[in-house]
């Protein structure tokens, strides 16, 4: 017969959730906190509606980077909490398997900050690159001594799914972060979040989602209006440079990488206005057609890149590819007033 002690060292326990893979918000964080609202019946879109998105030039040796910010209008933590979703922290500590696993006992869910150079489960980084991110434990088992991750196979995939790491790896990996958090100011200090239901919450309306949204965007529509002036100036900078681009390898890759990060914004704009305005057509076909000339252009980046060679006719398609983003961006900041006033 098994004594108590016997009992704890065989216990497993799994949380049964379910993962989001339609779209990448942001950060790693932030896309980590979707399958928990969902598990404690909340709604995401309430989450991306605080979110809004704009441009901004970054130069590096004299190259222009255009890239994607995001202004929050309110602490995700407070959101959640409308949910009816606590959020809480945990110091950290030498102890933090025995922590996590004392938490999922009472069905909450963590959400742990690490150093991708000790996760196992990520060959991309796994003893290769210090990289910092945040990921979602929800299962124990004191039998093989491994937890129960939702994780992303590498940096640039959507393909969140359950993993089993060591608890070993997911020890050194939230210690290692911890360490690279003391010398780097923009690293989270809330490393170790739990999550649980309360038994109070105010379920939102999509309506009143739509409402906050739209306030969000207006209340922020300077700053999105400069990030069209720089959108403008990076555009003008690659017609005035390509001759020298093309030849320039590192200046693609910045290309490319500032890109990369614009198309997964506009696919979670897709997704969130697509669900805020399914029967909306000028919405749901705008932010189609920028997705969609966005996804071409990082393509012919990519293409230009990996070929080493760029011919006038893709010189010519990159030149009006890029005009026509900017009149479609400059068509949905219009759009979005529009319907601002008419609310």
């Amino acid at each position: 017969m098994l004594d108590s002690r016997d009992l704890e060292i065989n216990e497993k326990k799994k949380i049964e959730i379910e993962a989001f893979n339609d779209c990448f918000y942001y950060s790693c964080i932030h896309s980590a906190l979707f399958p928990v609202i969902r598990y404690f019946e909340g709604n995401i879109l309430s989450l991306m509606s605080n979110g809004t998105p704009y441009y901004s030039n970054f130069y590096e040796n004299g190259i222009i980077k255009l890239q994607t910010r995001i202004k929050f209008e309110t602490e995700y933590e407070e959101l959640l909490g409308n949910e009816g979703i606590k959020v809480a922290e945990q110091r950290v500590s030498q102890s933090v398997i025995s922590e996590i696993i004392n938490l999922i006992k009472k069905d909450m869910l963590v959400i742990l900050s690490v150093d991708c150079f000790y996760l196992s489960n990520r060959q991309d980084l796994f003893h290769k690159v210090h990289w910092p991110h945040s990921i979602l434990i929800h299962g124990f088992n004191n039998i093989t001594k491994e937890l129960y991750v939702l994780d992303q196979s590498n940096r640039e995939s959507i393909d969140f799914h359950v993993q089993k790491i060591p608890y070993e790896s997911i020890k050194q990996a939230h210690i290692s972060y911890c360490k690279m958090k003391e010398s780097n100011e923009s690293y989270s200090n809330k490393e170790f979040l739990y999550f649980f239901k309360k038994k109070k919450s105010v379920k939102l309306s999509l309506e009143t989602i739509k409402q906050q949204l739209m306030n969000n965007r207006e209340a922020h529509r300077s700053i999105v209006k400069k990030g069209l002036l720089d959108l403008e100036k990076f555009q003008l900078s690659i017609n005035k440079n390509l001759k020298i681009i093309k030849q320039d390898n590192h200046a693609l890759e910045l290309m490319l990488d500032g890109i990369n990060d614009i198309v997964k914004q506009k696919k979670w704009e897709k997704y969130l206005f697509e669900n805020l305005y399914t029967n909306d057509e000028q919405v749901t076909i705008k932010v189609y057609q920028i997705l969609k000339a966005w996804t071409f252009i990082r393509n012919l980046i990519a293409k230009i890149m990996f070929s080493n060679r760029m011919t006038n006719e893709t010189q010519l398609r990159l030149i009006l590819e890029l005009e026509k983003i900017v009149e479609l961006e400059n068509e949905w900041v219009q759009l979005l007033t529009a319907m601002n006033y008419k609310k």
